[in-house]
């Protein structure tokens, strides 16, 4: 079985139990529990954006939304992500997950449209699944350009693209990497300097 189809087998089997599929006018307060795929061993994390990211070696027994809280620069992100405490709950319990989040700097750069979509609290959570991948991504599986579309947990069809600038990792054509990969309790995270939004 490929790479590829692997990961989208997997994103079906939690798409099953995500509550968000029908977009941001459904349900946002539920995510899945999976044993996901175990977390390969990943290279100390680097990048521009580390140094103010604090102490990053110490979060290998925090789930997803503990393991941000304990990062000072993805604080909006976190606030996000534990805006419902029983869906917190489940982020929490993800394992053999890749995150890319947005610093705090990235929010001052949002359009008017996102803007407005972000004051409604299920584009809040859609922001959140939307960052989450139910795979464990290393840059080299990006170098290998195993990362062309990436299934989430948004909904089958929203899916994020991983490529490379250079030495940079890229999302979308437009977020870039600034620090990663960082191991959490739960697979790995990716911090990036703009905020992406899937389209609905």
């Amino acid at each position: 079985m490929t790479y590829l189809v692997r990961r989208v087998v997997g994103c079906l089997m939690l798409l099953g139990v995500l509550s968000a599929c029908g977009g941001p006018g459904g349900a946002v307060s539920s995510a899945a529990t999976t044993s996901g795929t175990p977390t390969r061993s990943a290279p100390p994390a680097s990048g521009a954006g580390c140094a103010e990211a604090g102490e990053l070696g110490d979060l290998a027994d925090k789930g997803f939304v503990d393991a941000l809280k304990k990062i000072p620069t993805t604080s909006t992100f976190a606030t996000y992500a534990a805006l419902d405490p029983t869906r917190a709950k489940k982020l929490n319990a993800l394992q053999g997950v890749t995150a890319f989040v947005p610093v705090d700097s990235a929010w001052s750069a949002v359009d008017a449209t996102q803007a407005q979509q972000l004051a409604d609290p299920a584009w809040q959570g859609a922001a959140v699944e939307y960052a989450l991948v139910p795979q464990t991504v290393l840059p080299e599986d990006v170098a290998a350009g195993k990362t062309g579309a990436m299934p989430t947990y948004r909904a089958v069809g929203a899916t994020l693209a991983g490529g490379r600038n250079g030495d940079s990792i890229v999302l979308n054509g437009v977020a870039t990497v600034i620090c990663g990969p960082v191991a959490f309790g739960g697979g790995l995270l990716y911090l990036t300097d703009r905020v992406l939004l899937p389209s609905s």
